[in-house]
C-alpha cells in the first residue's frame, strides 16, 4: 500500500477511535432505533472500502483475497480492538 493510502487509512482509524469512544447520547435514549448500529456499519464499511481502494490502486493485479477479504478482516479486527478499548471507558 502506498504512503498516501497508509496516511488516509491511519487518519480514518483515528477518526473511528474518536467517534466510537465519545458518547453522543445516553444508551437509553436513541432518537431512531437501530441508528447507532447503522452508523457503525457505515463507518466500518467505509474503512473496508478505503482499504480495498488502496490495495487496488497500489498493486498491478491484486488477487481477490487481497481486494475483498483483507479489508473485511482488517475492519473486523479493528472493530474488535475498539470494543476492547470501549470496555475500559466509563
Amino acid at each position: 500500500m502506498r504512503r498516501p493510502y497508509q496516511a488516509a487509512t491511519a487518519i480514518y482509524m483515528l477518526f473511528l477511535l474518536w467517534a466510537l469512544c465519545v458518547r453522543f447520547t445516553t444508551p437509553d435514549t436513541q432518537p431512531i432505533p437501530g441508528l447507532m448500529e447503522a452508523a457503525h456499519m457505515g463507518l466500518f464499511g467505509g474503512m473496508s472500502l478505503l482499504i480495498g481502494i488502496a490495495f487496488r490502486r497500489s498493486q498491478r493485479d491484486p488477487g481477490p483475497a487481497i481486494l475483498y477479504l483483507a479489508p473485511l478482516v482488517a475492519a473486523a479486527a479493528y472493530g474488535l480492538f475498539l470494543e476492547c478499548v470501549q470496555i475500559t471507558l466509563p
